[in-house]
């Protein structure tokens, strides 16, 4: 028996009908920046490359652990000490392997980030989606998305 390569097309086959081909196209050349991997994060980023999407920027400074294994589909004992980045990269990249994924492991988000920096990586992506655990980097991310103009908001109740 020969392995089926899995391909964009056959992935997005079933919302068509909900989605046009164009709207589609728009969601595979989204640019998406996915601040934290944990349960809501990682979940995020799968379901988004299973939706379509195909370009990721990933952030978390946390590696997998044992406390990791009841809500990310990645935590195995495999990916055990693993940067969350290089897991969730290696999981999205077996539901699409066409998936283009910059890992940013060791990046913490916290007041004293630098704003500068961090402008640049927001107003270079179209979505970005903040599941971070702390609230310092979520009052930095509100904060700095505000200040800069952008409409790029997403995240999870605190």
């Amino acid at each position: 028996m020969t392995q089926q390569q899995i391909n964009w097309t056959d992935i997005v086959d079933r919302q068509t009908g909900l989605l046009t081909q164009n709207q589609n196209q728009i969601l595979k050349k989204t640019r998406v920046l996915m601040l934290g991997l944990g349960g809501m994060g990682m979940n995020t980023a799968a379901q988004l490359v299973r939706a379509g999407f195909e370009t990721f920027t990933l952030m978390d400074c946390d590696t997998v652990d044992g406390t990791t294994a009841n809500r990310t589909p990645f935590a195995f004992d495999d990916t055990f000490g693993a940067q969350k980045v290089d897991a969730t990269l290696k999981y999205m990249k077996k539901i699409n392997p066409a998936v283009s994924v910059q890992a940013l492991p060791g990046m913490e988000l916290d007041l004293d980030s630098d704003p500068d920096s961090m402008t640049g990586l927001i107003q270079s992506h179209d979505i970005a989606s903040w599941a971070m655990d702390g609230i310092a980097g979520r009052i930095f991310y509100t904060r700095l998305t505000k200040q800069i103009g952008s409409n790029i908001k997403t995240g999870k109740p605190a």
